[in-house]
Protein backbone atom coordinates (compact mmCIF):
# COMPACT_ATOMS: atom_id res chain seq x y z
CA UNK A 1 0.00 0.00 0.00
CA UNK A 2 1.08 3.60 -0.80
CA UNK A 3 0.12 6.70 0.54
CA UNK A 4 -1.65 7.15 -2.61
CA UNK A 5 -4.06 4.32 -1.46
CA UNK A 6 -4.91 6.30 1.83
CA UNK A 7 -7.65 8.58 1.55
CA UNK A 8 -6.33 12.25 1.93
CA UNK A 9 -8.78 12.92 4.39
CA UNK A 10 -6.96 10.77 6.70
CA UNK A 11 -3.75 13.23 6.72
CA UNK A 12 -5.66 15.91 7.95
CA UNK A 13 -6.41 14.19 11.35
CA UNK A 14 -3.90 14.69 13.86
CA UNK A 15 -2.69 11.79 15.30
CA UNK A 16 -4.30 12.87 19.20
CA UNK A 17 -8.21 12.16 17.91
CA UNK A 18 -7.88 8.34 17.16
CA UNK A 19 -10.53 6.14 19.12
CA UNK A 20 -7.40 4.60 20.88
CA UNK A 21 -6.22 8.22 22.39
CA UNK A 22 -9.79 8.35 24.02
CA UNK A 23 -11.19 11.12 22.16
CA UNK A 24 -14.35 10.06 20.54
CA UNK A 25 -17.13 12.03 21.32
CA UNK A 26 -17.66 14.64 18.40
CA UNK A 27 -18.23 18.11 19.93
CA UNK A 28 -17.66 21.84 18.30
CA UNK A 29 -16.11 20.24 15.22
CA UNK A 30 -13.53 18.19 16.94
CA UNK A 31 -13.16 14.88 18.44
CA UNK A 32 -12.95 15.06 22.32
CA UNK A 33 -12.54 12.49 25.66
CA UNK A 34 -16.48 13.88 26.70
CA UNK A 35 -16.45 11.28 29.45
CA UNK A 36 -14.76 8.87 31.51
CA UNK A 37 -16.36 6.18 29.30
CA UNK A 38 -15.08 7.51 25.96
CA UNK A 39 -11.75 6.97 28.04
CA UNK A 40 -12.49 3.29 29.77
CA UNK A 41 -14.55 1.65 27.44
CA UNK A 42 -14.09 3.64 23.98
CA UNK A 43 -10.51 3.27 24.48
CA UNK A 44 -9.63 1.06 26.67
CA UNK A 45 -5.98 0.60 25.43
CA UNK A 46 -5.54 4.00 26.92
CA UNK A 47 -7.13 3.32 30.21
CA UNK A 48 -5.95 -0.19 30.58
CA UNK A 49 -2.60 0.11 29.65
CA UNK A 50 -1.64 3.73 30.87
CA UNK A 51 -4.17 4.59 33.34
CA UNK A 52 -5.44 7.46 31.72
CA UNK A 53 -9.09 6.90 32.61
CA UNK A 54 -10.58 10.32 32.89
CA UNK A 55 -11.76 12.86 30.74
CA UNK A 56 -10.72 16.31 32.04
CA UNK A 57 -10.26 19.28 29.53
CA UNK A 58 -11.15 17.07 26.15
CA UNK A 59 -8.50 14.05 27.04
CA UNK A 60 -8.29 11.21 28.81
CA UNK A 61 -5.35 11.46 31.58
CA UNK A 62 -4.82 9.79 34.73
CA UNK A 63 -6.51 11.95 37.47
CA UNK A 64 -6.61 9.78 40.70
CA UNK A 65 -4.21 6.84 41.90
CA UNK A 66 -7.00 4.65 41.34
CA UNK A 67 -6.92 4.88 37.58
CA UNK A 68 -3.08 4.10 38.09
CA UNK A 69 -3.84 1.15 40.32
CA UNK A 70 -5.64 -1.07 37.23
CA UNK A 71 -3.15 -0.22 34.85
CA UNK A 72 -0.24 -2.29 32.82
CA UNK A 73 2.23 0.09 33.95
CA UNK A 74 1.34 0.11 37.22
CA UNK A 75 1.62 -4.19 37.83
CA UNK A 76 4.88 -3.83 34.97
CA UNK A 77 6.67 -0.91 35.80
CA UNK A 78 4.90 0.22 39.57
CA UNK A 79 3.85 3.25 38.19
CA UNK A 80 1.06 3.48 40.63
CA UNK A 81 1.11 6.99 41.17
CA UNK A 82 -1.33 9.97 38.98
CA UNK A 83 0.81 13.12 38.98
CA UNK A 84 0.14 15.80 35.75
CA UNK A 85 -2.13 13.19 33.81
CA UNK A 86 -0.04 10.37 33.84
CA UNK A 87 0.91 7.17 36.17
CA UNK A 88 4.11 7.68 37.47
CA UNK A 89 6.36 5.76 40.27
Amino acid sequence: MSRDDIPHSLFSVPHSTFPWKGKCTSQGGSCVAASDDDCRTKSERSCKKYGRCTARAGACIAATDADCKDAELCRTFQQCTAREGDCVK
